[in-house]
């Protein structure tokens, strides 16, 4: 996929959610979990900075800390979880 400039969320989006799964309430990418996929594709600052707001509790499992987990965005990401495109917009609005 190539990295992408934390900048343009509509790049993004359009990279990680296909035409079919954008019609759709939610958007599934197989066997991955979105921040994961995120990190691997993503610049070391940018990974640095997504880390920074997230806290691995285990079993694949990750929590916002501090003043994020107020945002009403969601408090617990999961692999292979349902995500819709606005809950990533929002987080890479977060992390910009």
């Amino acid at each position: 996929m190539g990295r992408i400039k934390s900048n343009n969320i509509k790049a993004i989006s359009r990279k990680l959610f296909n035409k079919d799964s954008m019609k759709t309430k939610f958007c599934f990418i197989k066997n991955k979990s979105l921040i994961e996929y995120f990190l691997r594709t993503q610049t070391k600052k940018i990974r640095n900075k997504i880390s920074s707001f997230l806290i691995d509790i285990g079993k694949n499992e990750y929590k916002l800390k501090g003043a994020v987990q107020n945002n009403k965005i969601t408090k617990k990401i999961k692999v292979q979880h349902l995500f819709t495109e606005s809950i990533f917009v929002n987080y890479v609005k977060l992390i910009n």
